[in-house]
């Protein structure tokens, strides 16, 4: 099949009420694609599939292992939490392939893509949005609250997990730098956060004999700072202990 018939597929599919998942499995193409395609095609959701719900793996936080304390991490530091009950992830489109792997594990739900203009730069983002009253409730038990920013606290879980929550939090929040001294160029890594989670980290992080620094940047935003071997050091630590990682910063730390 060539990509225009392909394409009049897609949108026939759609327009005949098969959802995005349905047509991208009977086509063997991705659901990204079929997006793209029907956004090229200025077509919207139909009201049925605007109202399907979309099934959920409701029991995904309950009982914590290392995969859901990595995304328990990544939400506490790039996700949100509504006041109706919706859990809500974007992220720059080029780790369109880390969502996936969280979409594969929790819903059905679509992710969305979408442009943003930021100082005259056009971003281009990729959403998930879960609806689902039951997980939201469990987020907020585990300190993802609504409004969370500069306040929100460290879930309390299993030691065995904290660095697969640390590392999820750092994928979502935290950098790797490259900068220049006066013998040549050292590396850092630093994790944003409030006072109260960069606290807990800066503390687990001296238990575990790595020298980092503890900087607060304004009154509800502090940092987690370390050089070349104590970001080595932390990062490998979480490496080691999570089953999950962003690619894009795991290969800067290689």
């Amino acid at each position: 099949m060539n990509t225009e018939a392909r394409n009049q597929e897609v949108c026939e599919l759609y327009l005949s009420h098969t959802n995005t998942k349905e047509i991208a499995k009977r086509l063997s193409i991705s659901r990204s694609l079929v997006y793209k395609i029907l956004q090229k095609h200025n077509l919207t959701r139909t009201p049925s599939e605007a109202a399907r719900k979309y099934s959920c793996n409701e029991n995904f936080f309950i009982n914590l292992d290392k995969t859901s304390a990595y995304w328990l991490g990544f939400i506490l530091a790039d996700g949100c939490i509504t006041d109706t009950h919706q859990l809500k992830i974007t992220l720059s489109a080029k780790d369109v392939n880390h969502l996936k792997k969280f979409q594969e594990l929790i819903t059905e739900a679509p992710i969305k893509h979408s442009a943003k203009e930021i100082n005259g730069k056009t971003h281009q983002l990729c959403t998930l949005l879960v609806c689902n009253k039951k997980i939201c409730e469990r987020l907020i038990n585990l300190k993802v609250h609504p409004r969370k920013t500069g306040i929100h606290s460290t879930p309390k879980i299993e030691a065995a997990l904290l660095p697969s929550l640390y590392l999820g939090y750092f994928d979502g929040d935290g950098c790797l730098s490259k900068q220049k001294t006066s013998r040549g160029h050292k590396y850092c890594s630093d994790t944003i956060g409030s006072p109260i989670f960069c606290k807990d980290l800066h503390r687990y992080l001296i238990s575990k004999g790595i020298n980092v620094k503890l900087t607060a940047r304004t009154k509800s935003l502090y940092s987690v700072r370390g050089a070349t071997e104590s970001s080595l050091r932390m990062l490998k630590l979480f490496y080691q202990n999570s089953p999950i990682r962003l690619e894009r910063k795991f290969q800067i730390f290689k």
